[in-house]
């Protein structure tokens, strides 16, 4: 039985021509699909400061703040492998910051929100 390998774990070291030609084959569910530490290529590709590569339309909240098993988005991976500045500045509002903050805090001591009346 062949078991497809995901797209995060051939971009995570592969050189930037084979990235490119990897993402003009690829599709949205390629892009979100995660490895076993739950990294989607989003996140990788945002520690390599390579988003740029990745159509406009598909940066949006949802895969940009997609959380692995460690509770980082790719927000964090930028900010780990020192690639922030790279990462797309409109993504970077206060209110995705916030909100991404919580959700992490949530994932990570495994507790739904909490509705206050």
């Amino acid at each position: 039985m062949k078991v497809a390998v995901p797209l995060a774990q051939m971009l995570s070291t592969a050189k930037q021509e084979t990235v490119e030609d990897l993402l003009k084959t690829a599709n949205l569910a390629d892009l979100c699909a995660s490895d076993e530490e739950g990294n989607t290529a989003f996140h990788i590709l945002a520690g390599r400061g390579m988003l740029n590569l990745v159509r406009k339309e598909w940066l949006t909240e949802q895969n940009l703040f997609a959380i692995n098993k460690k509770g980082h988005t790719a927000v964090h991976a930028a900010a780990i492998k020192g690639t922030l500045d790279k990462f797309p500045q409109e993504m970077l509002t206060r209110e995705n910051l916030f909100l991404q903050t919580v959700n992490t805090l949530h994932k990570q001591f495994n507790r739904k929100a909490v509705r206050v009346n």
